[in-house]
This record gives C-alpha cells, structure tokens and sequence, in this order.
C-alpha cells in the first residue's frame, strides 16, 4: 500500500513577514543598532525586536534590549505571550 502522507509540525511563523535593519556606525563608541519585526499576514499579530549597544568609555557599555508582542488577541500560539514585552537597560563596567 502506498502512503504518501506529508504532514509539518505546527509553528507560529508559517506565511509570516520579517523586516529588520542592521546598522553599525563605525564610530569610536561602536555604536550598533538592530530593529525587526515579525508580522503574521493572516491576523497582524507583531513581534517587534530591538537591540542597540554603545561603548560609553573605555570601561563602560550600555546596552538596550526589547521585545514588544502586539495584537497578539487573535493569535491563539502568540496570545500566551501578550504580557511578556519587554525593555532592558543594562550598563556594565569592565575592568
């Protein structure tokens, strides 16, 4: 008998869209920058993704991370996560 059966595990990202932008600055601080989001084309539920990092001294960096999940209401695998956005700010000495 033949049984030709294709089946995919389920996931959250299936007919999605992703748009980021990188940018490195180059400068002395090595400032960089990095934005994205993950938009769902069937019920416009987004991620938003930021990262952004800067050399304060020669012993100081600051450092900025955030998730931001939204419309996420009619998302049944993406709802779980409607409260779990976030911002980080974090700045660390090295020595």
């Amino acid at each position: 008998r033949d049984t030709d059966i294709t089946t995919t595990p389920p996931t959250v990202f299936d007919d999605d869209i992703f748009v980021g932008m990188r940018l490195a600055v180059n400068d002395i601080q090595d400032t960089s920058l990095l934005i994205g989001a993950i938009i769902d084309r069937d019920d416009q539920s987004t991620i938003l993704l930021l990262e952004a990092d800067r050399r304060l001294s020669d012993n100081w960096t600051m450092e900025l991370e955030g998730r931001f999940f939204l419309n996420t209401e009619d998302n049944f695998s993406l709802n779980q996560f409607k409260n779990d956005s976030f911002l980080t700010i974090s700045l660390s000495r090295y020595f």
